[in-house]
């Protein structure tokens, strides 16, 4: 079983609330700020670093007091507007920060994370790529461009999300972060027919895809006049190519994302020549395609454990020949531990010539499947993560196996929010 990585998202709602005046330390994972006064440690939300602020603490666990911010006395060159409570509880938390603060902001928290979860030695391994141009940071330019958002009808039957440490939710009239046909949905604007079929309680997921935008109520799914249609895939373009999705399943958030995480893939796989690889978590087959491109003279061997994105992977990849690459339906885990006994393929790894990419979900890999990954000895491991504690708990890992990272991308594929992609190349000693 995986181990939590501790977390400061979720806090308990019983809390007198008090006004403090704050200067405002560095950012922490989670959309915080640090502040420390008279012995006391707060995250603070809606802040930046360097500002001074006052901020109403909402709840505190253990030794921390968490705040948001509700005025800035001394406010940084970076910020671009005030911190709003609607945007916020739709996710878009650093909202009123620039870009090029966000994308600061993002290589603070990670140098942080892979000190304090990875500890001074992973943070040594990696302060070379820092310091000699291996290390990339970029971002992506639209912050309105997610294709997904998924909400609550509340007790009042209105659109909702959750207010962040809490199990109240708030009344949203938009999707800041979708793009034009998600932020602007008719069911956020209360039209009869959408009221119609939509009661307290229901989950909503509104997705836009090449066959248009559609509406999931509960299970039943529905089109753009609200009328009900059977929904078992959709089509998603990533440059020129097409790839079919179960619409209740994982595909990135932002419309830019694949594409984005293709040129990372290639980048941080220029020079290096396997003779076979090993992809986990291989979804509908994203990143397979691309390896199956750059690699088409080798085997892939891709492990998903989601039967319904095995099903769509067969299907975005129908050129790839059956003994070249193979999708397990078993849990990933599982499917690793037993490889060399369920693959003609796997039987004849070659550790030394052997690169694994793996995409694990934001838990990460984990001590048990990192540990796998450490006894598999394969040359090159490319590890994508889209989250910085566990990306930092994985590297620990790895480096006391033996391996060095030797390649660093931070992308932010989710702008205007705290969170963000790494890819990184790790090489055996």
């Amino acid at each position: 079983m995986r181990k939590r990585i501790k977390s400061y998202r979720r806090q308990p709602r019983e809390h007198k609330s008090q006004e403090y005046e704050l200067d405002l330390l560095a950012p922490a994972h989670g959309g915080f700020c640090v502040a420390r006064q008279d012995g006391k440690t707060f995250f603070v939300r809606g802040g930046i670093p360097g500002e001074k602020v006052i901020a109403k603490s909402y709840a505190k666990k253990a030794k921390i007091i968490f705040a948001q911010t509700v005025k800035v006395n001394v406010p940084s060159s970076l910020r671009i507007g005030e911190p709003q409570s609607e945007l916020v509880h739709q996710g878009a938390d650093l909202a009123y920060l620039s870009s090029a603060g966000q994308l600061e902001w993002k290589i603070t928290v990670l140098r942080d994370c892979l000190r304090r979860i990875g500890t001074s030695v992973t943070a040594e391994a990696f302060e070379p790529l820092f310091a000699n141009g291996h290390f990339k940071a970029s971002a992506l330019s639209e912050k309105n461009g997610r294709t997904r958002c998924e909400f609550v009808i509340d007790n009042a039957g209105n659109p909702a999300m959750h207010i962040p440490g809490s199990i109240e939710t708030q009344k949203i009239s938009a999707f800041f972060l979708g793009v034009p046909t998600v932020s602007a949905h008719p069911i956020f604007q209360g039209k009869p027919k959408w009221k119609a079929i939509t009661k307290p309680g229901d989950r909503v997921r509104i997705i836009d895809v090449s066959e248009g935008t559609f509406v999931r109520v509960g299970d039943q799914w529905y089109d753009e006049d609200a009328n009900l249609v059977s929904l078992e895939k959709v089509t998603y373009k990533v440059r020129e190519s097409n790839f079919l999705v179960n619409p209740s399943g994982f595909w990135q958030a932002h419309r830019d994302a694949p594409k984005a995480l293709w040129g990372a893939l290639e980048e941080a796989l220029t020079n290096i020549s396997p003779t076979m690889i090993l992809e986990l978590f291989s979804g509908a087959g994203l990143l397979t395609k691309k390896l199956y491109e750059k690699y088409s003279s080798i085997p892939v061997l891709a492990l998903e454990g989601d039967p319904g994105a095995v099903q769509m992977a067969r299907k975005n990849i129908p050129h790839v020949p059956a003994e070249e690459t193979y999708i397990d339906k078993e849990a990933v885990e599982k499917a690793l531990k037993n490889l060399r006994s369920k693959s003609t393929l796997a039987k004849n790894l070659e550790p030394e010539k052997l690169l694994i990419v793996a995409d694990p979900p934001r838990q990460g890999l984990g001590p048990e499947l990192a540990g796998a990954l450490v006894s598999s000895e394969a040359e090159k491991i490319l590890l994508i993560s889209c989250d910085p504690a566990s990306m930092a708990a994985d590297a620990r890992i790895l480096i006391a196996g033996g391996y060095s990272p030797i390649f660093l991308n931070l992308i932010d594929l989710f702008p205007g929010t705290h969170h963000f992609e790494t890819v990184c190349l790790y090489a055996r000693k």
